[in-house]
């Protein structure tokens, strides 16, 4: 109906400014971004501990993990060494990095972490409001721009995935993988047909590609269950009141990191020189 297109076009719109917002504060300068995933829910902040491992697992896949660090926080210090429960969390595919990450308990996130780190992304807008007004108490800027709710990235994927589907992707220029040297690679060098990639210069642009390249197979049941996208869920705006991760929270997460991911790698000013580009 009209009235629904309209509410899809008003979430949409919603949820772009926000992250905008986030996205014009990034610095870049120090080549690369420190990403902290904040949670209210106690007692294991299993949606911040959860955010991390996928979003760490994007990274990897997209070959921008050294571009894109992240740690998560809580708003309370851990009392005891508080972890998720893995046995009752849908989540295969997992290494064993990624449980040791998961047992961990987390450090506490203090109002004077909050410049620590390029973004902020809150696992809610019931812990993103508490961090702004714990920001406020410590005489901080309690409005900063590099702070926002991870959901805002909900529907990030679709809407960069639609306009390169309306513009066409970037095509990155043939390059040599870097600590391989072949003689074909050499020839390509001197003839100009390939450069040296990311020997060199600012990381080429990517398309946005499929959503779940290069991850467990068995995460496409994710994130069909995350549901549809411009649809607001009780999650999205309150913290959580279920004690076990259920499947559509995970799915929600895993559409949204794989959203901030996306949209962080692409955030790369275009005229930005890049720490080993030399004349």
């Amino acid at each position: 109906t009209a009235a629904e297109v309209e509410g899809t076009a008003l979430v949409r719109q919603w949820r772009a400014g926000r992250r905008e917002r986030q996205l014009r504060s990034l610095d870049w300068s120090r080549y690369h971004l420190q990403v902290c995933f904040v949670d209210g829910y106690e007692p294991s902040y299993f949606k911040a501990r959860l955010a991390s491992v996928l979003f760490r697992r994007i990274c990897r896949a997209r070959g921008c993990g050294v571009l894109l660090c992240c740690e998560a926080g809580g708003l309370q210090p851990t009392q005891r060494k508080q972890a998720v429960d893995q046995s009752s969390v849908f989540l295969p595919g997992l290494n064993q990095r990624d449980h040791e990450f998961l047992e961990q308990p987390l450090e506490e996130f203090l109002p004077a972490h909050i410049h620590l780190y390029d973004a902020v992304l809150a696992t809610d807008q019931e812990t993103c409001d508490a961090l702004r007004k714990r920001l406020s108490h410590a005489g901080l800027n309690a409005d900063v721009d590099h702070l926002c709710v991870l959901g805002d990235y909900l529907d990030a994927y679709d809407v960069m995935l639609a306009q390169e589907n309306a513009q066409g992707a970037p095509t990155p220029k043939p390059s040599m993988t870097p600590g391989f040297v072949t003689v074909d690679g050499i020839r390509g060098l001197m003839d100009g047909s390939i450069s040296p990639g990311p020997l060199r210069g600012r990381p080429q642009p990517q398309p946005v590609g499929p959503a779940l390249g290069g991850l467990p197979t068995a995460w496409g049941i994710l994130w069909s269950e995350a549901g549809n996208p411009d649809e607001l869920q009780p999650g999205d705006a309150e913290t959580p009141t279920e004690n076990v991760p259920n499947p559509q929270t995970i799915g929600r997460l895993l559409r949204s990191a794989v959203g901030l991911q996306r949209s962080l790698s692409a955030s790369i000013p275009e005229d930005m020189r890049w720490w080993n580009d030399e004349e």
